[in-house]
């Protein structure tokens, strides 16, 4: 993989949510995918990994958990949960955790924006998820994009 492009870590235990993501994104970003928490903290010990987009479930495993020991990693990434399942409860309590930010699924589209000047002359293309809150993380200068 193309070590000039970011890095997404996307772990879901559904494999038609992790493959069509994983196509959505694997053009502009380098995106590895994981089913679980092991698979999940395997990838994260070996990458530099700019941000984790994980499910809430993960079978029998709790994305919260992911989110807590990515978080505890020398580099950690930018943390967002998705879920099909959301509440506010839900949503505060993974925020209260580290979390970036909470998106609901389906995730109908994701709006990915380059941090080189011809991408940031165009508008962005439009986003399903809440807001482009990446754009303000403290790491953004080591990671180039938003979702």
């Amino acid at each position: 993989m193309d070590s000039m492009q970011p890095t997404i870590l996307i772990v879901d235990d559904e494999k038609h949510t992790r493959d069509g993501l994983r196509r959505l994104l694997e053009n502009e970003y380098d995106v590895y995918v994981a089913a679980d928490i092991a698979g999940a903290i395997d990838v994260l010990e070996r990458e530099q990994i700019d941000l984790l987009l994980t499910d809430l479930r993960l079978g029998n495993e709790d994305g919260m958990t992911l989110i807590d020991r990515a978080l505890k990693m020398p580099h950690p990434p930018i943390c967002i949960m998705m879920t099909a399942y959301g509440s506010v409860d839900i949503a505060v309590e993974a925020m209260k955790r580290g979390a970036y930010d909470f998106v609901t699924k389906p995730l109908r589209r994701y709006c990915a924006k380059s941090s080189t000047p011809s991408a940031k002359s165009r508008p962005p293309r439009p986003m399903y998820c809440s807001r482009a809150k990446a754009a303000r993380a403290k790491n953004w200068r080591r990671m180039p994009f938003t979702i």
